[in-house]
This record gives structure tokens, C-alpha cells and sequence, in this order.
């Protein structure tokens, strides 16, 4: 995502900067592109599996609302049956991270 003014797009070179503030302590985090790296107060470490596929999802969810505007997700609408009952299933895809369904 970037911004656009007068034919100029302007992206920004981190993707996302976070930090995280919860009761006895606080992280901070740095996605750009697909390497991220997350600091809990020892200095910065590459974040890799489950830590930076959580990032990668946590910042997809945010930016959830403006890639559906952006036209980023293609949507699809289907239904599932659970426990011999169908219920409405919204289905989500987008460029990066696997497909996502709401019941």
C-alpha cells in the first residue's frame, strides 16, 4: 500500500513498525517484506517461523480493511456444512498469506 498524489506513488520502505505495550512488558516489531524482526528489550533478532508468519498475519489482518477498498482480496462467497448444518461462508484471498473464511 502507498499513497498517491498527482500521478506519484509514494510507498513506504517498512512495511510495518509496531510496538506492542502489555502490562510487565513491551516489544517492538519491524515487517518489510517477508523478513521481520522483533525486540523485547535485548535488541532486535530476524524473527522466523511461527514468530514471523504470526507478524505476516497480524499485519494482513490490520491492513484488512483498506486491501478490500484497494481492491487487494478477491472475495467469494460459498457454504459449508457442519455437523449436517450449511452456514454462509465469506472467503478472503489476497497476494500474500492463505486464504481466510468467516463463518
Amino acid at each position: 500500500m502507498g499513497m498517491q498524489s498527482d500521478n506519484v506513488v509514494i510507498r513506504p520502505i517498512i512495511q510495518s513498525f509496531d510496538s506492542i505495550r502489555m502490562k510487565n512488558r513491551h516489544e517492538d516489531r519491524i515487517l518489510l517484506g517477508s523478513r521481520g524482526w522483533r525486540n523485547s528489550g535485548a535488541g532486535f533478532e530476524e524473527a522466523a517461523g511461527y514468530s514471523l508468519d504470526a507478524m505476516i498475519f497480524q499485519y494482513n489482518h490490520l491492513c484488512l480493511p483498506m486491501g478490500l477498498l484497494g481492491g487487494n482480496y478477491g472475495i467469494s462467497y460459498a457454504e459449508k456444512k457442519i455437523d449436517g448444518k450449511i452456514f454462509p461462508v465469506l472467503q478472503l484471498t489476497g497476494a500474500n498469506g492463505p486464504p481466510m473464511e468467516w463463518l
